[in-house]
């Protein structure tokens, strides 16, 4: 009888060894897991132009980071250029198109009451009934990028060329430029939002001016 007691004892003694043994090697390969997933995430935000993806054992995710949103000051005025280009140029074939390209970049809000106000004053109708081709001449763009949301303002011409000749008269605007989603309409990820219209006057027509 002492003798199987021993024997018990032992046994079960080998068992718990084995038991810790094996406990203590899992927590040492899932720490190691973690600190390759860790490398691997660090590696790819790296060298994969700034973004960042999840590693698992079965899938790599791509993760959203703010490091999306880090646009440069070059791509924020075309942004806003581009936007002016395509709300404020058209004729009467692509009026619809421009206005709708326009209106993905730029808070909802503020590109619908943009598109209300051409409305209320007929602008398609005119087009058509004349014939107009309307053009712009973006004069500046100046954008305060130190902290969000961005302040700015942008200063345009827009002509009017119909079968009676040219009528040009200045636009202004100041803006907040605010980060959002990157998509096809989108691709810089920006939302113009806030747009307040000012009176400005064309640099040309200051110059004709004082010309006179």
């Amino acid at each position: 009888m002492e003798d199987t007691r021993i024997l018990a004892s032992k046994s079960f003694s080998q068992a718990y060894k084995t038991l810790r043994n094996s406990f203590y090697l899992l927590l040492c390969l899932t720490t190691l897991t973690m600190l390759s997933c860790l490398v691997i995430v660090i590696f790819v935000f790296r060298s994969a132009d700034r973004k960042v993806y999840v590693v698992s054992p079965t899938s790599v995710m791509q993760a959203v980071s703010d490091y999306d949103h880090q646009t440069s000051i070059y791509e924020m005025r075309n942004h806003v250029k581009v936007f002016c280009s395509e709300m404020f140029a058209w004729d009467k074939d692509n009026f619809n198109s421009n206005v709708e390209n326009a209106l993905g970049l730029a808070n909802h809000y503020d590109g619908l009451k943009i598109f209300n106000t051409f409305k209320e004053n007929e602008v398609y109708e005119n087009l058509v009934s004349t014939s107009a081709r309307v053009s712009v001449k973006i004069d500046s763009v100046i954008i305060n990028s130190d902290h969000l949301p961005y302040q700015g303002k942008f200063f345009l011409a827009q002509t009017w060329t119909t079968a009676a000749g040219k009528q040009t008269q200045g636009i202004g605007a100041s803006f907040q430029l605010v980060p959002i989603s990157r998509s096809e309409s989108n691709p810089y990820g920006l939302s113009i939002q806030k747009i307040n219209f000012f009176q400005y006057q064309p640099t040309f027509l200051r110059d004709s001016s004082k010309a006179r």
